[in-house]
């Protein structure tokens, strides 16, 4: 398989526990997602991260103690912080982002 993984993300691939789309160059404008295995995520939490041309989005899906509230929290972070945290594994990679505050609350409103 031919996977298209960006330039900058290239040294880091053996950290991802998945990685896609692997049609890259069709997508406009193109992005990259990918996971890592973050020591420091709870047993019951996710977090994935999109590279985009701009900055590295980021959505950290977890849920409660009864196991089917699900909630989700986006934030953001710069490629730099983006490669800073994967070059300095296993510190937490919300130490590198700005939460989207706005965003956030009008999603835990609806």
């Amino acid at each position: 398989m031919d996977l298209k993984v960006p330039e900058q993300l290239k040294d880091f691939y053996p950290l991802f526990t998945s990685c896609g789309p692997y049609e890259w160059e069709n997508m406009k404008p193109p992005v990259f997602h990918f996971e890592v295995n973050d020591p420091t995520n709870r047993q019951k939490e996710e977090t994935f991260f999109v590279w985009t041309e701009s900055q590295v989005e980021v959505s950290n899906v977890f849920s409660y103690d009864d196991g089917e509230t699900h909630c989700r929290e986006d934030y953001v972070m710069t490629h730099e912080n983006c490669l800073a945290y994967l070059a300095q594994l296993p510190r937490p990679w919300h130490v590198f982002t700005n939460e989207i505050i706005k965003h956030n609350k009008e999603r835990a409103v609806k």
